[in-house]
């Protein structure tokens, strides 16, 4: 993701599982994008979200702050 990238809080109808694969990311939980009550993840760093839990996720506005992140919320079958 690029810097400065933000993700309205939003949910999913299974749990979604992210990690950080390089960079840094921040996510928290709520209704309303809130950088201050949000928790930073490093490369390695693992998170979750439970089904229809709200949940919002941003990156540092820092221009060498680009983030890989990976994040799966399966299907439900």
């Amino acid at each position: 993701m690029p810097a400065g990238y933000k993700i309205p809080a939003h949910n999913h109808p299974t749990t979604e599982y992210v990690t950080v694969l390089s960079g840094a990311f921040n996510i928290g939980m709520g209704d309303k994008l809130d950088e201050q009550k949000s928790m930073a993840l490093r490369p390695g760093g693992f998170a979750e979200a439970a089904a229809k839990m709200n949940h919002y996720a941003w990156t540092s506005a820092r221009p060498s702050s680009r983030s890989t992140v990976r994040a799966l919320s399966p299907s439900p079958t």
